[in-house]
């Protein structure tokens, strides 16, 4: 009835589809790094199709830095700044002292 949260990992969007079934329309949150070859028909499947922002969503993946993301959680889309795990460990009091 609630679903299952779970991380899926991938380098390809299209690695989300098979021939029988596209997994894609059931994930409602995405954090998306920088893709070299994303397609305008990926940016609808997961921006929506009525959408009309995808060039930008487009020019935000293509041309994503390190540690850069496009966030879309719900209807909620924000391009968002990673935190790398060694910026992490420097500034969060529980790893200073664990040497």
């Amino acid at each position: 009835m609630f679903g299952v949260g779970m991380i899926l990992s991938t380098q390809n969007l299209s690695d989300f589809k098979s021939s029988k079934m596209d997994y894609s329309s059931f994930i409602g949150s995405w954090i998306i790094h920088h893709v070299n070859n994303i397609s305008r028909s990926e940016i609808a499947n997961i921006f929506g199709a009525a959408d009309t922002n995808y060039q930008g969503y487009m020019d935000f993946i293509t041309n994503a830095k390190k540690f850069e993301s496009i966030c879309k959680l719900g209807n909620t889309i924000i391009g968002i700044r990673d935190l790398p795990y060694f910026e992490l460990i420097q500034s969060d009091e529980r790893f200073i002292n664990l040497n």
